[in-house]
């Protein structure tokens, strides 16, 4: 018996495609508009010691050649040594300091374009944590993410031989006994304009303010450990500067003349922390205004005072356990945009703490609300997530609302009113804060103007 296959779809009901494999006597592609790619260096440029600085300056120099932003890196060299005498850590248990993540080190961070500042970020090390928990791949912060110095914690511990933590343990041996580590930061990482604009850019003075943390925020140690500070070495930006061909040249010019005019888009982020609410408070109501356009994502996680104002002991990255048992018993969350409640029907939630173990349920709160927003929407077997199912509950618990399907509820409004409602079954076990990270589209004007590019925000 022969097989005829299925019959083939009339004309007027598909579109037909040719498989690639057919195109024999294509002529190759090649691109030739680039004549030359080269890395710049640009040294701080902060006079004297850098460790007694209160501001790291850092930006680029020749303002004729074309750069491509979105390719720039920060590179800082720097050591954990003691605070009494700036003297190395021993080896063994006296030593178990490690600085907490690449972002820690700073306390602020600024994009100034001309002169003009277009993005702030306040604790910008739990911007870049709680956006790359929800975004980004198992695989890629296994190796990737080593290079920017982020090894996402499994708990509040120290210990750098038993296996609990071992993420602390990678991070104490790259400054291990007074050993240097050299760190790679790309800027888009933190600024959307750099991340969300990957164009070639001249004739803009590009320059990026970022101010040290204290040691408390930036380091985290065993209880037993002496006090630590951060020793900067050298700082610096990497700026990749491109030479285009002479016809790809002539027309950038041409469309320069002519005052040729383009849209930029880009994503930013602003973090917001609510007033401090006693332990006893199992009601917390927290507003944050926008203004400027609709936030497209809100991220939501709690810190405890202790990791907000207290000492290295306190691991400040993890949002769930802070060492002392769950830091809030959470059972409803729900946000509310003007008078638009999201999601519709709250979020309800068992971490199954307190005797409620046979209740747990927060599945809907893990794959409906942490992963889908993002990159890796649940059912992604080849890269996976970073945060677990039970790491999720334990280390964690970020909700995130995804607000982007409402835009046309408010197309004609500016400014917005974001209130967190947060319901607690049980006290927490000390006073606490919440955050609120809020991401918003942004634009500007990037027009030709007597052959010079101007950037109107």
């Amino acid at each position: 018996m022969t097989s005829t296959g299925a019959p083939s779809p009339k004309e007027d009901q598909v579109d037909f495609i040719t498989s690639q494999i057919w195109n024999i006597f294509a002529k190759p592609k090649v691109d030739d508009s680039i004549t030359q790619l080269e890395s710049f260096e640009f040294r701080e440029r902060t006079s004297g010691d850098l460790d007694n600085a209160s501001i790291f300056q850092l930006n680029n120099v020749d303002l004729d050649v074309w750069i491509l932003p979105s390719e720039s890196v920060i590179q800082v060299n720097v050591r954990v040594v003691q605070d009494a005498d700036g003297a190395a850590f021993p080896g063994g248990n006296a030593g178990r300091i490690a600085i907490a993540s690449a972002w820690s080190l700073f306390q602020q961070g600024e994009l100034f374009i001309d002169g003009v500042l277009i993005e702030s970020k306040r604790d910008p090390q739990h911007i870049y944590n709680v956006q790359t928990l929800v975004e980004s791949s198992f695989e890629w912060a296994q190796k990737s993410a080593t290079s920017a110095f982020w090894y996402p914690d499994q708990g509040n511990t120290t210990a750098v031989t038993d296996g609990t933590n071992p993420s602390f343990a990678a991070r104490q041996l790259r400054t291990d006994q007074g050993r240097q580590a050299s760190i790679f930061l790309p800027l888009r990482d933190m600024f959307g304009f750099f991340r969300d604009n990957n164009f070639a850019i001249r004739g803009h003075k590009f320059e990026v303010k970022l101010t040290p943390a204290l040691p408390s925020q930036a380091l985290h140690k065993n209880a037993g450990v002496a006090a630590g500070r951060l020793n900067f070495k050298s700082m610096s930006v990497w700026y990749k500067t491109i030479r285009p061909s002479v016809a790809i040249e002539g027309a950038l010019n041409s469309q320069l003349v002519t005052g040729k005019e383009v849209t930029l888009l880009w994503r930013d982020s602003q973090l917001k922390r609510s007033r401090k609410f006693d332990a006893d408070i199992t009601r917390p109501e927290f507003r944050v205004d926008v203004t400027g356009g609709m936030p497209s994502r809100v991220f939501l996680f709690a810190l405890s005072e202790a990791q907000v104002s207290g000492d290295s002991d306190i691991n400040k990255l993890i949002y769930g356990d802070l060492g002392d048992g769950p830091s809030l018993d959470v059972s409803q969350v729900q946000i509310r945009l003007n008078q638009v409640n999201f999601p519709q029907t709250a979020l309800n939630i068992n971490f199954g703490f307190g005797g409620q173990a046979s209740e747990e349920d927060y599945v809907r709160s893990y794959y409906g609300h942490f992963l889908v927003p993002g990159m890796h929407a649940m059912g992604d077997q080849e890269t996976g997530s970073i945060v677990s199912f039970e790491e999720y509950k334990s280390t964690y618990p970020i909700y995130v609302f995804d607000l982007i399907s409402a835009r046309s509820l408010f197309e004609s409004r500016q400014d917005f009113v974001v209130t967190f409602s947060v319901f607690l079954r049980n006290a927490a076990n000390q006073d606490y804060f919440l955050y609120a990270l809020v991401e918003k589209q942004r634009r500007s004007t990037l027009k030709g103007s007597n052959e010079k590019m101007l950037i109107q925000i």
